[in-house]
């Protein structure tokens, strides 16, 4: 014992002797009732944990040789090993690790409650407990057994991980995130909204459970805050999203030509998606303009399902309006050589379309 100069030993014939250590003589005896295969004394040295063969734990304090509070391992194994954990977790909650050969509990050594269970992979002999600093014990737990390596477990819900491997906090994180759905009734606001909504008064009561740099709130108390908080809020909702839907359907009336053009290949795509009718010039007379409708070719129909992004509706020819490599280079010999009627700096402004007469 770290508080008191005691030593105690636990023995076959099921009890408990404490031995001074000042004078190396037997200071009591403890009847715990059955083989002690394990003992362990608080960081005060006032109390101690027993561990027995048929299973059990028993916390005893020094000044009484009753128990105060007993817990049993389901296993019906021996208890092998016993901790006094000083929680360096939010809770700061004492708590005592007790072990069998197949399972670690963790639970309060006041009430009891179980805090968690740790399965190792093979039977174990012994466990440890790496420190966190400040006198408080993390979460990683260091067990011996019946393999060759020492097995290690990190706990987030026991302590924060020692500083030597920090990373293993923001490891867990990062596991936490892809599960969020823990808290379906509460939700997480932080110490700046809880203030908005006027809900200051209730930090430090059951309604808000502190997490990171905010509360997670039950839902159903969020909402009544917020309505409080903004009564007016719905109204306003309600009034941008009819706004909203206007504005859309405005939009959808009136088409622009240039609305949502690819990145590739605008001006070719521009050019389909406009009427199919050449510019003819304004110089001549009607007969001259009839003859030339009659003879210009008919032209194809346009896809149903030609769109901004793919003017041509078809699956196979996307690649020319997203790939920089099928761009129309109007600056090159051979397109000029194709189109030797329009200059380059035309076919730039006009996107690539004839004037004049053929």
């Amino acid at each position: 014992s770290s508080g008191v100069p005691l030593a105690a030993f636990g023995c076959e014939d099921g009890a408990c002797r404490f031995v001074d250590l000042r004078c190396a003589a037997t200071a009591s005896t403890l009847n715990v009732g059955h083989d002690v295969t394990a003992v362990a004394f608080d960081g005060d040295g006032l109390r101690v944990a027993c561990g027995t063969a048929d299973a059990y734990v028993n916390v005893y304090d020094l000044r009484s040789s009753k128990p105060q509070l007993r817990k049993i391992h389901q296993n019906d194994l021996p208890v092998v090993d016993i901790r006094w954990h000083a929680s360096s977790a939010e809770s700061r909650k004492q708590l005592i690790l007790s072990s069998d050969a197949r399972t670690i509990k963790a639970w309060d050594a006041r009430t009891g409650a179980i805090e968690c269970n740790v399965e190792p992979s093979s039977p174990m002999t012994h466990l440890a407990v790496a420190p966190a600093g400040d006198g408080d014990d993390s979460g990683l737990l260091l067990c011996a057994g019946e393999q060759s390596r020492v097995m290690a477990y990190y706990v987030p819900t026991l302590g924060r991980a020692p500083r030597w491997c920090a990373f293993l906090d923001s490891l867990t994180e990062e596991l936490e995130e892809a599960d969020r759905q823990v808290y379906d009734d509460y939700r997480f606001v932080s110490k700046t909204e809880l203030e908005d909504l006027g809900g200051a008064s209730f930090v430090g009561t059951p309604q808000l459970r502190a997490h990171m740099h905010g509360y997670f709130m039950d839902a159903r108390l969020y909402k009544r805050l917020r309505a409080a908080a903004a009564p007016y809020a719905y109204e306003d909702y309600k009034k941008q999203k009819v706004a909203k839907a206007l504005k859309a359907k405005q939009e959808s009336r009136i088409r622009r030509a240039d609305a949502a053009l690819p990145a590739v290949n605008a001006d070719y795509a521009k050019r389909l998606l406009e009427d199919e009718t050449d510019e003819v010039d304004g110089s001549g007379d009607e007969v001259a303009k009839t003859a030339k409708a009659r003879k210009r070719k008919p032209r194809r129909e346009k896809p149903a399902d030609a769109t901004a992004s793919n003017p041509l509706g078809d699956d196979r020819f996307g690649a020319m309006f997203t790939d920089e490599r099928f761009e129309v280079d109007t600056t090159s010999n051979e397109w000029a050589l194709r189109h030797p009627s329009i200059k380059p700096k035309e076919a730039a402004s006009t996107g690539g379309k004839r004037k004049g007469k053929r």
